[in-house]
């Protein structure tokens, strides 16, 4: 997973397909290497970039695959409105990429729009008119409604997900769900079972790897925390940790 922010907007790219490549590089950690540096710019032209660079480079990693393909599904807001983008590579008969790539948009208020985007071998143990569909809208209900918490809800979908990956033996038992909305927070799943954060969401911000930043600040403050947001700090040893944590090599797959 990783989390995307631009001047115009945001989006969390889920993906299935490959889970990471023979250096042990997890996609999410590519694509967040790929953005860095990058100047602000509108969020589909950060989409843009991932699209080209998975046309280039995902192939060679994706053909000893079971099922040779990659797949995005990343919902997102732009300007105030909800969008949906998913992006399909697969192989042809050639071994050539073939990459398919969608953008869903409400431009009437009274148009059909997405609620939910699968991807992966998953997707087909998933009735899309069954009882799980119906059971989470009631419970996105309930949390709109201050009934319960958005946990409640993670943790009805990190219990989806552990019941497909009992009938698809391609599909992880562990998960990440993560949401923006109540303030915002994430959750990280082995089954059904809440587990500790080992790791965080890469998160790039208008080219910025937060990341990376959040990482040289705590090398840098170490446990004061109140002297650094008080702006009692050398400014120049800080950015030395900020430079030294930007040296760090980028992610190649």
């Amino acid at each position: 997973m990783l989390e995307v922010s631009a001047r115009d907007g945001s989006a969390l790219l889920g993906y299935a397909g490959l889970g990471a490549s023979a250096r042990q590089t997890e996609p999410s950690e590519w694509m967040n290497d790929l953005l860095i540096d990058l100047p602000a710019m509108p969020l589909e032209n950060y989409i843009g970039v991932l699209v080209e660079e998975m046309r280039k480079s995902l192939p060679i990693h994706i053909s000893k695959m079971p099922v040779a393909g990659h797949f995005v599904v990343a919902p997102a807001i732009v300007e105030g409105a909800p969008r949906l983008y998913t992006i399909g590579l697969v192989l042809g008969p050639a071994g050539e990429p073939i990459m398919q790539t969608n953008r869903y948009m409400r431009l009437d208020k009274s148009k059909w729009f997405p609620r939910i985007g699968v991807g992966g071998s998953g997707a087909s143990h998933l009735d899309p008119v069954g009882d799980w569909y119906r059971n989470l809208f009631r419970l996105i209900a309930a949390f709109e409604k201050g009934r319960v918490s958005p946990l409640n809800v993670a943790d009805f979908l990190a219990g989806l997900n552990a019941n497909v990956s009992r009938k698809d033996s391609l599909v992880s038992p562990k998960c990440i769900v993560k949401w923006h909305c109540d303030g915002g927070g994430v959750q990280f799943y082995d089954g059904a079972d809440r587990c500790e954060q080992d790791r965080t969401v890469p998160v790039i911000a208008d080219g910025l790897d937060i990341g990376r930043i959040a990482k040289s600040i705590l090398s840098y403050i170490g446990e004061d925390f109140d002297k650094f947001i008080g702006g009692d700090f050398d400014k120049e040893e800080a950015q030395k940790h900020l430079d030294k944590a930007y040296q760090e090599p980028r992610k190649k797959l």
